[in-house]
């Protein structure tokens, strides 16, 4: 990708709409600090559609209520939410033992203890 390259077809030019992000780790001293943040959850709206819906009532329902066992990443793009991930983080047993259950959406999850 050289200078005969034209606008839009380099690395640089496709990720220009990202350089005004940041990704925010939702904390209680986080939200205590940026009062907006808890402003632009409430304004997060997803993409239509079940997997949308659910992924937004997480969010605003339980992302904040479960940082003691689930780190949420918000990506902030002009003061909104563009979107973000979580990660469960459980205790480990001592035997370090897998089992099975069912998420409440239907899905079989294997955990390892």
């Amino acid at each position: 990708m050289g200078p005969a390259c034209g606008p839009g077809c380099g690395a640089t030019d496709s990720l220009r709409h990202l350089t005004d992000h940041e990704w925010v780790h939702l904390t209680a001293e986080q939200l205590s600090a940026d009062p907006t943040l808890a402003t632009a959850i409430e304004r997060f709206s997803a993409p239509a559609g079940r997997a949308g819906d659910l992924a937004a009532a997480w969010l605003k329902e339980r992302a904040l209520s479960e940082m003691s066992h689930i780190a949420t990443y918000v990506l902030l793009m002009a003061g909104e939410i563009a979107g973000f991930y979580s990660l469960g983080m459980r205790a480990k047993s001592s035997y370090g033992q897998s089992s099975a259950r069912s998420s409440p959406h239907g899905i079989r999850v294997k955990e390892r203890r």
